[in-house]
């Protein structure tokens, strides 16, 4: 009321959603976004804890995120604060939001969507996005199903991304008219077309000189030669054994893996030598073909005994010597043939719950 001395004022506690830090005020301020009063005669307001926010001013209470949902910190003011927890990824809508697990092979921040997994693109400018981890691969229209691959193979990042040009699932064929060397995909020239012409060639002529080099008589000791050849073998086996040791899905120390990687060759892993550009895209039938080559180096040798009848009798193969050429032939190519029957054994899990072949990923 006003009298001859003035104004006359009286002290009201502020109400709630309202605060006033200095004394001798005429008003209460409004408690801003983010905060929020429900009490009476408050100095300062109290900030929406984590997992609420509030977009509008002077608000008793705070809103409670959807379902599932959180927020970074205290005082959010926006329902755009609220997403799915680090190590979830929110696989609904804007409006009904419903996060899941990441799993094993998927990085999720904080606010992680499946659209920011698809495109790389953060649902906000300081956050990051959701993104596969190195040695992961996933399709573009199932992004949320990973599969387990070499690094080299698959980058990681983005759904449907391959190293060295690589292609299918999990990353795991070259493109047609080329072949893998190791570290990319390259393309398959006349030249490695004809030096593997010249490689199978000389596998025939080396198969009839197998004859001729057992073609001796027994003795009761071994000579120098012979215990060269002995020697050779014991070795070539003794690669043999590492080879398939390397094969096995156990982390070696790193100068094992680097002595075994060199004798993959020896259990025919030719995989590296873009055996692809002769064999075909198709790692199924190239190793239905690897696993011919056997029979057939047999059934070489039956026909060279067979040939040498068209020639004079001092030509003609014997069968006792043949059999023996057979024997040291299935003797050196044991481990081979070791190698060859485990691949369709040797398996690994992937985190979508599939299974690939540890020699072959894409079967």
């Amino acid at each position: 009321p006003l009298d001859s001395k003035g104004s006359t004022f009286a002290c009201k506690p502020c109400a709630v959603g309202t605060a006033q830090e200095s004394g001798a005020a005429i008003a209460c301020d409004l408690c801003p976004p983010g905060e929020h009063q429900d009490e009476e005669g408050s100095s300062s307001c109290k900030r929406c804890g984590i997992g609420q926010y509030q977009h509008a001013k002077g608000q008793e209470k705070c809103l409670v995120c959807p379902p599932g949902t959180t927020t970074p910190g205290l005082s959010s003011s926006t329902l755009e604060d609220c997403g799915c927890a680090e190590d979830t990824i929110d696989i609904g809508t804007p409006m009904q939001p419903e996060c899941k697990a990441c799993g094993e092979g998927l990085q999720c921040p904080f606010h992680a969507t499946l659209e920011g997994l698809k495109t790389g693109n953060a649902t906000k400018s300081h956050l990051e996005s959701p993104r596969i981890m190195a040695g992961y691969h996933s399709t573009g229209h199932r992004p949320l199903e990973l599969f387990k691959c070499p690094v080299e193979r698959c980058p990681g990042g983005l759904p449907g991304q391959c190293g060295g040009g690589l292609q299918g699932l999990p990353c795991s064929e070259c493109p047609d008219g080329e072949s893998w060397d190791g570290k990319q995909c390259g393309a398959c020239s006349s030249w490695l077309v004809l030096g593997w012409l010249v490689v199978g060639l000389a596998a025939l002529l080396a198969l009839p000189a197998m004859y001729y080099l057992n073609k001796r008589s027994a003795t009761a000791t071994a000579n120098l030669k012979e215990t060269a050849m002995i020697c050779f073998n014991m070795l070539v086996a003794l690669a043999q054994v590492c080879a398939l040791l390397g094969m096995m899905t156990i982390q070696w120390p790193g100068v094992f893996q680097q002595m075994t990687s060199g004798s993959q060759v020896l259990v025919l892993d030719l995989e590296s030598t873009h055996v692809a550009c002769i064999g075909g895209a198709s790692p199924s039938f190239r190793y239905i073909q690897t696993v011919f080559a056997f029979p057939a180096a047999i059934a070489w040798l039956l026909l060279c005994l067979t040939l040498s009848r068209c020639f004079p009798e001092r030509f003609h193969w014997k069968w006792a010597q043949t059999l023996n050429a057979m024997g040291a032939l299935v003797q050196v190519a044991f481990g081979m043939m070791s190698s060859l029957a485990l691949q369709p054994f040797m398996c690994y899990h992937h985190p979508n719950g599939q299974e690939s072949l540890v020699k072959y990923p894409g079967v």
